[in-house]
């Protein structure tokens, strides 16, 4: 069998024309960079402000019940200004960090989406709704025939 390679050497295909070796350092250098040690102290330290603001949202939330004589407008202000200290607390985490991430790639990939125009959405609803209609009064038929059959067989359609 004779090694076929791409004429153009940045491409690669079925049969890469790089070596094997060269692409496994590169996949280990990115697994790598995606994933570093975790260190313990910051893991730790982490940890505690995670705790934080899941105890403080907990405090927020108890107190806006618990201050219910009080008004609706600054149990939720105060409420709002709890959320938000904790927010920001779980922000300051790795995890908080990777969460915040993965909204920003989820929001570039909602922008690299091409949407329906305006005229293929209403075409495409309309089908959709005539179908549910058709769909509506054939069970509707078949319904009230198997009902008289029924009826009938039942001795109940005189």
């Amino acid at each position: 069998m004779v090694e076929q390679r791409s004429p153009k050497p940045q491409v690669g295909g079925s049969r890469p024309s790089w070596p094997a070796k060269f692409l496994l350092t590169k996949i280990v250098k990115h697994v790598q960079k995606m994933n570093p040690k975790p260190n313990s102290t910051k893991s730790s330290w982490d940890n505690a402000k995670l705790t934080s603001a899941v105890l403080l949202i907990l405090f927020g939330i108890g107190a806006f019940y618990y201050l219910d004589a009080h008004s609706m407008l600054l149990r939720v202000i105060g409420l709002l200004i709890i959320g938000s200290i904790a927010t920001a607390i779980a922000y300051n985490t790795t995890i908080g960090q990777q969460t915040w991430q993965f909204f920003l790639d989820s929001k570039m990939e909602v922008d690299k989406m091409v949407w329906p125009s305006q005229d293929e959405t209403i075409q495409t609803t309309v089908v959709v709704v005539l179908m549910v209609l058709a769909m509506s009064i054939l069970l509707w038929i078949f319904d009230a025939l198997l009902m008289t059959l029924v009826r009938y067989l039942t001795g109940q359609g005189t």
